[in-house]
């Protein structure tokens, strides 16, 4: 309906990306839950998550002054690292 996902739905749907997407972060089965969940949505359309949630996304270009804005963020990330010689 266009409209945003209620907080219940969303923590519903972040569990499941994290399930199903993720493998619950476990290092040597993560990259195979991304490999499968990338298959399921070349091949349906739709993540398994997405599927289960009901849920559809809906992506937007992301203007340029928002690239702007994480390129600068992520420069100001690192030479603070750097000075910190971390």
């Amino acid at each position: 309906r266009g409209e945003r996902l209620q907080f219940k739905a969303a923590l519903k749907r972040s569990l499941q990306v994290w399930i199903r997407g993720m493998a619950l972060g476990i290092p040597i089965l993560t990259p195979l839950a991304q490999l499968h969940a990338y298959s399921v949505l070349m091949q349906k359309g739709v993540t398994s998550w997405d599927s289960l949630c009901n849920t559809v996304v809906r992506h937007h270009r992301i203007p340029p002054i928002r690239w702007l804005a994480v390129l600068f963020l992520l420069y100001a990330v690192y030479t603070n690292v750097k000075m910190l010689g971390v």
